[in-house]
């Protein structure tokens, strides 16, 4: 999706989520967990206000933990 509109902050979330899944499950590599970040990075960019992603973020945030 972040394919189609690169500009769409909720798939970057989405992106994040995804990322921070597999890194907690079944990809050890340092390099999925930074792509999580990056993604959350770059959705927060698009959408600094809005609250549904900032949700998001911040549930995959407590599921990390």
């Amino acid at each position: 999706l972040y394919d189609l509109d690169p500009h769409f902050g909720a798939a970057w979330a989405y992106l994040a989520v995804a990322h921070g899944y597999a890194s907690q499950t079944y990809d050890a590599n340092p390099d999925t967990s930074e792509k999580a970040c990056a993604a959350a990075r770059r959705a927060m960019e698009l959408a600094p206000q809005d609250a549904e992603l900032k949700g998001v973020l911040a549930h995959n945030r407590d599921e990390e933990k």
